[in-house]
This record gives structure tokens, sequence and C-alpha cells, in this order.
């Protein structure tokens, strides 16, 4: 993973609000997969915000969350004794920037799923940091990259277009 996005030029992208410790997890590469009520026919960039909503820090406590989240400090040098300042301070920003390359239902046999947990979820904590249950949608990211300096942004609920100065922002980091 790289600090820096990659955003081809012209390319469209999308946000995605997360509430933490989600955000963190699918920024700093340790959740390739996110569930969702909802299914989309978007694929292409994705600007992974995190909300202005309190973290759920009793998520954080469950035993996958919290390895997670271990693996990502260590992988950043964040201090796990101060996560809960850093998700207050990443509130209302754009952690990075991933590609959305298919989704599928979460009981579609052979489907995307099927392909990433065979090439994926088995050897992770995936199941453990989603909802698989029935009637609800799995997306997989690739290419993750995260903001060396997140980007303050206005989030909102489901797929939201970043407003101009904010994608201005996000590629004025690629430089």
């Amino acid at each position: 993973m790289t600090v820096l996005p990659v955003i081809p030029a012209g390319a469209e992208v999308r946000g995605l609000t997360l509430w933490e410790p989600w955000a963190t997890l699918v920024a700093t590469g340790q959740k390739r997969l996110e569930t969702r009520s909802w299914d989309t026919s978007y694929r292409g960039w994705v600007a992974i915000h995190a909300a202005k909503h309190p973290a759920d820090m009793q998520a954080c406590s469950s035993w996958g969350v919290a390895h997670a989240l271990t693996v990502a400090c260590r992988s950043t040098g964040w201090a796990t004794d101060a996560l809960a300042a850093r998700f207050r301070e990443q509130a209302g920003k754009v952690l990075a920037v991933a590609e959305l390359i298919g989704t599928a239902d979460t009981h579609s046999p052979g489907g995307l799923l099927g392909l990433a947990w065979s090439t994926h979820m088995r050897r992770s904590l995936e199941l453990e940091l989603g909802d698989y249950s029935p009637g609800r949608y799995c997306w997989l990211f690739s290419n993750v990259h995260r903001l060396a300096a997140p980007v303050p942004a206005v989030g909102r609920q489901r797929l939201w277009r970043p407003q101009r100065h904010e994608l201005a922002a996000l590629r004025g980091l690629q430089r």
C-alpha cells in the first residue's frame, strides 16, 4: 500500500462514508470487503471517508477488529492506545482512495464472494469485519492508497460525488 493515490486523469471518483473503525480498516488495507445493505453498479475509484459519527469503540474490542486494528497500527506507526483520539482527528476526512472492482450478494454461490473467499477471506479476518447476513452485498476493493494527509470532506449516505474542491485536493496529493 502506498501513501499517495494514483487516480488516473479524468477518472470518476465517488465517496463512501464509513463509521470508525471501519474507515481506518479499509484505508489501511486490513478490510478489503465492505458489506452494505444495498448494491451499486458503480465501478471505479472511491474516496474512503471517515464519518463524523463517534467511533464504535465497542466494536473495537471484539477480537477480530482489535487484531486488525493492531496490524493497522503496526503498519502505520500509530499507537494502539491512542486510537480513539486518532478516530476523532480523522472524523469528517477522506483517509484513502480505493478501486471498487465488484459487488455481489453475500450469499451468491460462485460469484464475487466465492472469488474473494478463495483468494482472500480464508487467510484473513474478513468474516469478522463485516455483516454477511442474507440480503446484504459485499463490495470488493483493490488498489487501496492511504493518504499521507487526510482531506476534509462533507460525507453523505450512499455513494456521493466529492465537491470540486475536495476532488482537487485529492488529485493534488498525487504530485
